[in-house]
């Protein structure tokens, strides 16, 4: 711990946090209790240096102080949240368009509600695109009518986090703009809005020179704008866990970096050199939009090369420890953020299991053919990143991907050449447009063979598992993995393999033996489900009362999916149960399904 102070820094106050969600009269008690025996043991036994009580009492109150301001709304918010209409003054802050074809905007400004006073708040507007009689553009100020919520609880799995989604993001309110009860009552000249337009710029270039299959890819990878892929496209990146690649990520930062420090390498004076190099990368993150895993990147790689320009030595966990804390002191909303704890867990596991598990495997195959060094490297870094990442995807998506170590050796190189290339195109085609479209037809088929590669991978058998009860067998998946990799000897590894394995078959024959049966109401739709012995169940469905809009229950649908058996038997009365069934027996993977509509 002395070579790498910002772990316990970061340790106390993520302990600090924890104690935030308790009442604040036990945790001011507690502390003022553990403050005492610490003075009286410094003082009285020189047990403990006083410099140390006071870092680890700052520390921890420090993360009890933001937490208890960040953490404590989000675990008091109920699961039902009343309607009330705005007027809304603001600022657009951010443009995205859904899958069912409505603009999502993001707005921040002055919010009057008729019965409660004024405030001042970030809101989530949701906006059918066909009713913009405007080109509606990040910067611009706009008056609207809209009917506001606060963000509810998740009550299924697979309901979208909105709580952890709007902490994350600064959103008070979520709500949907009344048709046509809006209007832009100015337009920002900001640098903001300058940035924006050159955004737009790339977005239109990519748009008019590749083909559709491609560019919403492109544009994912070049200025971060996800809007353009489709729902298949996704979903094919994400079963076969390479989901992390439409998007501007840490490991495309590094290679940005990587090539930025070789341009640069003519520069002989070391600090205009450092700061040529911090310009371009600030330049790129900003105009990607400040992805969290990007802004992590950027930071982490302007600290190593100040490190290295003052000649210390790098400790690559301390640099990535200071990172995190710089941003979430900037920004403590980031500690939601799913990409900000992807990022960060993702690479502490390279840091601390990259190098031991290609010790492992060269230990195990002990060829020098370069080639096979390559693969093994690449193998290497699947596996340390997913050592601690896996828990959280289990978590947060209820979905495992087999074929990822596989599918990212392929995906990631390829991706990020593809991602050199655009930026390439866009910057010589006013120069010479035969190289860019050299440059657009090449990244094209790499994204291509990415796309085939994974539709061909996840065609194998076992290629992905989605379930509910995932999260325990991948944690101790991920403990015993992690206790594998720092094995020194082929007898070590065939005994911590043999023991893991123990582990996980008993683990597995007990989770399967559980009963799932379950009631529950979510939306306007009832089911309850009940399994017997022999793998078969029953389903029944029912609405809970008409509505006059029909509306289907997608994440509902999903949960129903995943605790389907090999045999079912699927009941169902009302107009949205029969929409949910219709899409079980569409999609569903049991062998023998009954279907009873009353």
């Amino acid at each position: 711990m002395t070579r790498v102070p910002l772990v316990k820094y970061l340790i106390l106050v993520l302990i600090g946090l924890s104690f935030s969600l308790i009442s604040n009269i036990i945790i001011l008690s507690l502390v003022i209790l553990v403050i005492n025996v610490f003075v009286y043991i410094g003082f009285t036994k020189q047990y403990v240096p006083m410099r140390q009580i006071t870092f680890i009492v700052f520390t921890t109150l420090t993360g009890y102080i933001v937490g208890f301001g960040i953490l404590k709304p989000v675990f008091t918010t109920h699961i039902y949240q009343p309607k009330l209409n705005a007027l809304i003054h603001g600022r657009i802050h951010e443009i995205n368009i859904t899958s069912n074809n409505t603009l999502r905007v993001k707005v921040e400004g002055n919010i009057d509600f008729v019965s409660l006073k004024n405030i001042q708040a970030k809101c989530l507007l949701s906006l059918p695109s066909q009713d913009s009689s405007v080109h509606l553009q990040p910067g611009n100020e706009i008056y609207c009518v809209a009917q506001l919520r606060l963000p509810e609880k998740q009550q299924l799995p697979t309901d979208f986090p909105e709580v952890q989604y709007c902490t994350a993001n600064g959103v008070m309110f979520i709500g949907t703009i009344f048709q046509n009860e809006f209007a832009v009552t100015s337009h920002q000249t900001s640098w903001y809005a300058n940035i924006q337009r050159v955004r737009t710029s790339i977005q239109k270039f990519n748009d008019d020179y590749y083909p559709k299959e491609t560019k919403g890819i492109i544009n994912a990878l070049v200025i971060g704008e996800t809007n353009e892929i489709d729902n298949s496209t996704r979903e094919l990146f994400s079963l076969s866990g390479t989901s992390h690649v439409l998007s501007v990520s840490g490991l495309h930062v590094g290679v940005i970096a990587y090539i930025l420090y070789l341009l640069f390498g003519f520069v002989h004076h070391q600090w205009i050199k450092v700061l040529l190099f911090s310009c371009c990368l600030i330049s790129f993150v900003v105009l990607t939009g400040f992805q969290p895993s990007a802004v992590r990147a950027v930071i982490m790689a302007i600290l190593v090369v100040v490190v290295k320009t003052k000649q210390r030595d790098v400790s690559m966990v301390n640099i990535l420890f200071a990172t995190s804390i710089l941003m979430l002191a900037l920004e403590p909303s980031l500690l939601f953020s799913i990409a900000f704890q992807l990022s960060v867990t993702s690479l502490l596991g390279l840091l601390l299991f990259y190098q031991r598990s290609l010790h492992l495997l060269k230990l195990i195959f002990p060829w020098n053919n370069i080639v096979f060094i390559w693969l093994l490297n690449s193998v290497s870094v699947s596996i340390a990143a997913s050592i601690l990442v896996l828990p959280l995807v289990i978590y947060y998506f209820s979905s495992l991907s087999l074929i990822g170590p596989i599918s990212n050796i392929i995906a990631v190189p390829l991706t990020s050449l593809a991602m050199v290339l655009g930026i390439l195109a866009y910057l010589v085609h006013p120069v010479t447009t035969v190289l860019a479209e050299g440059y657009i037809l090449l990244a094209h088929n790499l994204l291509q063979v990415t796309i085939i590669v994974n539709s061909f991978l996840l065609k194998l058998p076992f290629s992905s598992i989605q379930s509910l009860q995932l999260m325990v067998p991948v944690v101790v998946a991920s403990c015993t993995i992690g206790y594998v990799v720092y094995s020194s000897t082929i007898r070590m590894l065939v005994f911590r393999v043999g023991i893991g394995s123990i582990i996980m078959v008993a683990l597995i024959v007990s989770l399967t033996q559980q009963s799932t049966n379950f009631i529950i109401q979510h939306k306007h739709i009832q089911a309850s489900f009940i399994k017997s012995t022999n793998n078969s169940s029953v389903l029944l469905l029912h609405d809970i009362k008409p509505v006059r809009t029909i509306y289907y229950d997608k994440p509902l649908t999903q949960y129903l999916k995943m605790q389907t058996t090999d045999s079912i038997l699927v009941v169902s009365k009302g107009r949205q149960s029969e929409i949910v069934c219709d899409s079980l027996l569409s999609n569903s993977h049991c062998k023998n399904i009954k279907y009873v509509k009353l």
